[in-house]
């Protein structure tokens, strides 16, 4: 499967992420963090932090990865968008790559 998001181009496989891509998952995000103000975060992300913030949603909500050979290229994942009982089947997209 080929993508191409904005000038990424990303090939290789779309698959359900696990804790153990945390730290691939970081590496992308904090460049984000680092280069950019989309994030709304000030310090890059610890990996130990990207993999409690994962573990959170993969118990509820899919987090998805792309990538080849064990090189994750980007994810997206869904996110509870606000914590109210009105908005308990709403969710956020979010995608990086």
């Amino acid at each position: 499967m080929k993508l191409c998001l904005r000038s990424h181009k990303i090939e290789g496989m779309i698959r359900p992420a696990t804790t153990d891509d945390a730290a691939h998952a970081c590496d992308i995000y904090n460049y984000y963090v680092t280069q950019t103000a989309i994030t709304f975060e000030e310090r890059p992300v610890a990996a130990d932090d990207m993999t409690e913030r994962m573990a959170e949603i993969l118990d509820t909500l899919p987090w998805l990865v792309c990538g080849e050979d064990g090189k994750v290229q980007g994810f997206a994942y869904a996110s509870k968008w606000k914590g109210r009982c009105a908005y308990r089947y709403s969710v956020r997209l979010e995608r990086l790559c």
